[in-house]
């Protein structure tokens, strides 16, 4: 469990079912809006992987290095204002890259966050019109809201005798 906060305020509660996952199977996680101080009109999660290199044999910076080795395997996107709870399940395809690590090169994945959140916590419509059966609301015209990202990291190991059995028929050992 992760509380996800800006500025210490409360955005989210994340449950994730686990954090070390292998390849093919879903990151499947649950978002908890319900204790939440601000709120939150969109999220966006990301499965990614990000190349590090040992600083001694880099040429560029680590930045310049994570900007262009970063790669989004998977992605959800919902509009969730109003919502208690929001369930996301993100594949971690069969061909990816487990993660690895050697004495230059590592590869980690992440599970990266971007919140758009309101500053007001005055509600972003206007009721209407209300009856016994309905309630019709108006959006407001300009709503101040912000955004910001998090990332958490997760493990991904390789499928033995899975996908690689199927691949070369047997299981396979490559020389470095």
């Amino acid at each position: 469990m992760y509380d996800i906060c800006k500025s210490n305020q409360r955005v989210a509660k994340l449950h994730l079912i686990k954090t070390a996952h292998r390849l093919n199977e879903p990151v499947i996680g649950v978002l908890d809006f319900s204790e939440a101080n601000l709120k939150t009109f969109k999220i966006s999660i990301f499965l990614e992987s990000i190349e590090c290199v040992e600083p001694s044999i880099a040429i560029r910076s680590a930045q310049h290095i994570a900007r262009v080795s970063r790669k989004t395997h998977s992605d959800f996107h919902s509009f969730c204002l109003n919502n208690q709870r929001l369930t996301f399940a993100l594949p971690i395809p069969a061909s990816a890259t487990p993660e690895f690590q050697t004495t230059g090169v590592s590869l980690q994945y992440f599970l990266r966050f971007e919140f758009i959140t309101g500053i007001d916590q005055k509600p972003p419509f206007i009721p209407i019109t209300t009856d016994d059966k309905h309630r019709h609301y108006q959006s407001l015209q300009n709503v101040v809201v912000s955004t910001f990202d998090c990332q958490i990291q997760l493990t991904v190991y390789g499928s033995p005798g899975g996908w690689d059995n199927a691949l070369y028929g047997r299981p396979y050992t490559f020389k470095v």
